[in-house]
């Protein structure tokens, strides 16, 4: 199903993932402007969500583009803070989207779908059953994370290759977008031929030259290859970062450091946190957290948002054109 009728003012079904720390109004912003959707981390600060996305509405005020903005639905305890934050733009037309995330979605879609009946309600899940109770809830768009997603997502999840078709099969009717792993033109391709209505990238928009992602590990990502391999899924950093509260059925892909070699060796959890800390105030990212997807080995450069959108739909066209027609048996 096409998602042009929820988001009328993309040209491509390219959507900015909402990271949180990385996803800020000037990426959000860049993303929209060149024909894609983009979306502001909400993270764990309310404040800074509402300022990211005011600043964004005031960049985009005298130009046809929209933005969405994602919600951590587990450490945002109060609704009526992001209902605020709805209203106070709500006549500036800009924000067409929240992106819920992070357990009991359920119980913020009632009433969002009550007070903005216009708002494009987006639940992120890991799994078909939760797709289905989404839908079921009321949501508009279903986000299919698959395991190949960098940062935080299902612990129990498969990549999109299953997990896509099989959501768009259960929920007849509803657009559903593929994340996880997709970081060029060709995983678009191969997307939207699993049934998916758009895509989401990550890890690509990471490292983008407006992201807020640090220099230092932005190009701890640009070297890294063979995600499968350098990249793991663990709550250890979430641990060491003293950010427990996620539910216990999400965990995190990130970049293998010193911090996890020496946890599955054996070094105590205290020492570690206590390096761990020393290594943030150095921006040592052999031992702080790099979020990132089984697909950063596809991502090899830093550029302009605008750029990396113009790149991924010449990709996608040229993977088009190179599909066989038939079965060459």
């Amino acid at each position: 199903m096409s998602v042009n009728r929820l988001f009328s003012s993309i040209r491509y079904p390219i959507f900015g993932a909402p990271m949180a720390n990385v996803s800020g109004s000037a990426v959000a912003a860049a993303v929209s402007r060149a024909g894609g959707l983009g979306l502001i981390g909400g993270g764990y600060s309310t404040d800074k969500l509402r300022k990211d996305v005011m600043d964004a509405v005031e960049t985009l005020k005298d130009e046809p583009y929209n933005i969405g903005f994602g919600v951590l639905t587990f450490s945002i305890k109060d609704q009526s803070i992001v209902h605020d934050i709805l209203r106070d733009v709500e006549e500036s037309g800009k924000v067409n989207s929240v992106w819920l995330f992070g357990g009991d979605e359920e119980k913020w879609i009632p009433g969002l779908k009550r007070d903005f009946p216009e708002l494009v309600v987006m639940v992120q899940v890991h799994n078909v059953q939760a797709a289905q109770r989404m839908v079921e809830c009321g949501a508009d768009v279903i986000v299919a994370q698959g395991s190949d997603s960098g940062g935080h997502g299902g612990a129990e999840s498969s990549s999109i290759i299953s997990l896509v078709p099989e959501i768009v099969k259960s929920c007849p009717g509803v657009p559903v977008l593929a994340a996880g792993g997709i970081s060029n033109g060709q995983g678009i391709f191969a997307a939207l031929s699993l049934g998916a209505a758009g895509v989401v990238l990550g890890t690509r928009f990471m490292l983008s030259q407006e992201s807020l992602l640090p220099q230092k590990a932005k190009e701890v990502a640009c070297r890294a290859k063979d995600g499968g391999r350098t990249t793991v899924q663990t709550r250890l950093y979430d641990e060491m970062r003293g950010t427990t509260d996620w539910p216990m059925n999400f965990t995190g892909r990130a970049i293998r450091n010193k911090t996890i070699e020496e946890s599955l060796t054996g070094r105590e959890e205290a020492e570690l946190k206590e390096a761990y800390k020393t290594a943030v105030g150095a921006e040592d990212y052999s031992r702080v957290v790099c979020w990132a997807g089984t697909g950063v080995g596809l991502v090899n450069d830093i550029l302009p948002a605008a750029q990396i959108v113009t790149n991924l739909v010449k990709e996608y066209n040229e993977a088009v054109q190179k599909a066989p027609a038939s079965w060459n048996v």
